[in-house]
């Protein structure tokens, strides 16, 4: 359901973010820090791409290859431009599913299925109103909407359905929340880095359409 392509997009656009931060701590001029990120996320995910290319049960797929590089792509441009940067993220939510729990009670070595657990996750472009010069200055930077994507049935017989979804939300943006209320220091920036990319699900749907729908045999 697509699921899949957005959470290849997702991860390099983690990695390549988080790569980039640590080669500039680290006293690369800002253009080498993002260069040898993005280099770092695509050597990542290709080498990860090969190994399934090497499986009997995936094999490589150049379409997760274009996607790995739609994630890199969007993370330079974001960090090129910091008034983007500041108003929009790209982040995941997951809750695991039934399919996925039961699973996990009959063999805990399948704990590391949430990964293809496709369900009970969602990819969501957070506008941040925190990031909005003068709404900063108010409430609503504890406000973000959201514009998600979502499919469920999928390699998963708890559905009746295979479905495709967008979906327009509210949400807290606990990553503020976090930076108003621990004291600053390492533990501070490190929640705050995690909410910036994980949401937590306690968004407020507005309106959710079906792209596709289809039985799930």
């Amino acid at each position: 359901g697509a699921s899949d392509k957005f959470g290849h997009a997702f991860s390099a656009y983690y990695i390549m973010r988080e790569a980039a931060f640590l080669y500039r701590a680290s006293g690369y001029s800002r253009f080498w820090a993002e260069f040898a990120g993005a280099l770092y996320s695509e050597s990542v995910m290709l080498i990860m791409e090969i190994g399934d290319g090497l499986s009997v049960a995936h094999g490589f797929d150049f379409h997760d290859l274009m996607a790995n590089n739609i994630g890199i792509l969007f993370g330079l441009i974001m960090r090129q431009i910091p008034i983007l940067d500041r108003m929009f993220t790209f982040q995941w939510e997951y809750v695991p599913t039934r399919h996925y729990c039961r699973n996990l009670k009959k063999d805990a070595s399948r704990i590391g299925d949430f990964f293809t657990d496709y369900s009970g996750q969602k990819f969501i472009l957070a506008t941040r109103l925190g990031g909005i010069p003068y709404l900063s200055r108010t409430l609503l930077r504890y406000v973000n909407i959201d514009l998600g994507y979502f499919a469920q049935g999928y390699y998963n017989p708890g559905y009746e359905y295979n479905t495709r979804n967008i979906f327009m939300g509210l949400s807290m943006n606990f990553s503020i929340l976090a930076g108003d209320m621990l004291p600053r220091g390492y533990t501070s920036s490190f929640v705050q880095t995690i909410l910036n990319y994980v949401h937590v699900p306690l968004d407020y749907e507005i309106g959710t359409k079906t792209l596709t729908r289809s039985k799930n045999h």
